[in-house]
């Protein structure tokens, strides 16, 4: 196999050092020589220089930007500085900018032949080394699309999990009413309720779906200025089975406490559902979950507050990362996404403790208004 002959691109000011070098360096590769920094660009631009030997009082520049371009073109060449011995300050600079090797003049021709036989044999191992890390690279890229794509499923299932319950409930109630001989007028208005809400839970679900398109694509969510009590009665639908099943006395802020706000409807109804399931599921059997609300100024407060265990410190520093979790089979998204919401309406998320000094309070701290109110139109 014939040995390779590397790409040399020279770059020398003086035309009689060019032209005494050149005759030397053809030996070692095909050469390029030029004499000013332009030239050298339009050479690395056209072709794959895997040695460049520079001198740093080129005509039109030091060449220290050009050893950045080779670099990003050429990751593994091999780069050597031939300058004056009174030059020091400005090899250093080309040394913190990548090249391998420095040169002072005067020096001997056998020297320069030992430097630059040292390049090229650097070349292959250094070529090889960084295919092995784009492979690595690419491996870790991979990785990391595997893993978005399971914590996107299993957020999908999380937070379709509520709706659908909602859904198979109400189901359940209109069949168990249509096998009845007749229905009372109490009867066919629990049917036309149950109906609604399984519209309802319908569209919840319809618009998650669209707000993951809307997030691939990079669009922004639809705010809209509105009461939150259309996200606390959807909250309630969603956990009513759940309420029922754990005996657990979930006390509701009444109407004239809720506030209205600019926020995205699905998605604080998404963290609240995901706020007041977590402290059913830590106030146990027989606990108490109250929800408050509050406004101040240009801010709201929505709290979930629960006499359960609570949790320590150390656990709340790692609550809010996906898939973290204290409690058996639970699934550690439900913090996650209600800090996701937070940081989409740009409030903060608060921890402190709940019903009568035990459990937990979990408080969103939200702007009432996404702008401030001089800049909002009357």
């Amino acid at each position: 196999m014939a040995e390779h002959a590397p790409v040399i691109l020279f770059l020398e000011a003086d035309t009689d050092a060019r032209r005494v070098l050149s005759r030397f360096l053809v030996r070692w590769g095909e050469l390029r020589a030029v004499e000013t920094i332009e030239a050298a660009r339009e050479v690395i631009e056209q072709e794959v220089p895997e040695i460049l030997i520079v001198d740093p009082d080129a005509q039109d520049g030091d060449g220290i930007e050009l050893v950045g371009q080779l670099r990003e073109r050429v990751p593994w060449a091999q780069v050597l500085v031939i300058a004056a011995s009174d030059k020091a300050e400005r090899t250093g600079a080309f040394i913190a900018a990548g090249a391998n090797d420095v040169v002072s003049r005067p020096f001997d021709i056998g020297t320069l032949e030992g430097r630059i036989l040292r390049l090229k044999e650097a070349i292959p191992q250094r070529k090889l080394e960084f295919e092995r890390l784009k492979q690595l690279e690419a491996r870790v890229r991979h990785v990391d699309a595997i893993a978005m794509l399971g914590t996107v499923a299993a957020t999908t299932a999380h937070e379709l999990a509520g709706p659908l319950s909602a859904i198979m409930t109400n189901a359940d109630m209109i069949e168990a009413a249509l096998h009845r001989p007749k229905l009372g007028p109490a009867e066919r208005d629990n049917a036309v309720q149950s109906v609604q809400d399984i519209l309802l839970a319908t569209r919840v679900i319809q618009e998650f779906i669209a707000r993951v398109r809307t997030t691939a694509k990079r669009e922004d969510a639809h705010f809209v200025d509105d009461s939150l009590a259309m996200a606390i009665d959807t909250t309630r639908l969603f956990l009513r089975q759940k309420m029922m099943f754990s005996r657990v006395a979930v006390q509701w802020p009444t109407p004239e406490t809720i506030p209205r706000m600019e926020h995205v409807p699905t998605r604080l109804t998404q963290a609240m559902t995901n706020m007041v399931a977590n402290a059913i599921e830590a106030a146990g059997q027989g606990g108490r979950v109250q929800v408050r609300c509050a406004e101040a100024a240009d801010q709201v407060l929505i709290a979930v507050d629960d006499d359960g265990p609570g949790l320590s410190g150390e656990q709340l520093k790692s609550a809010v990362q996906p898939f973290y979790t204290t409690k058996s089979g639970g699934t550690g998204l439900g913090l996650s996404v209600i800090n996701d919401v937070v940081r989409e309406h740009g409030g903060i998320l608060e921890f402190g403790t709940g019903i009568e000094g035990k459990g937990l309070s979990v408080k969103m701290v939200l702007p009432k208004f996404r702008t401030s109110p001089a800049s909002r139109k009357p």
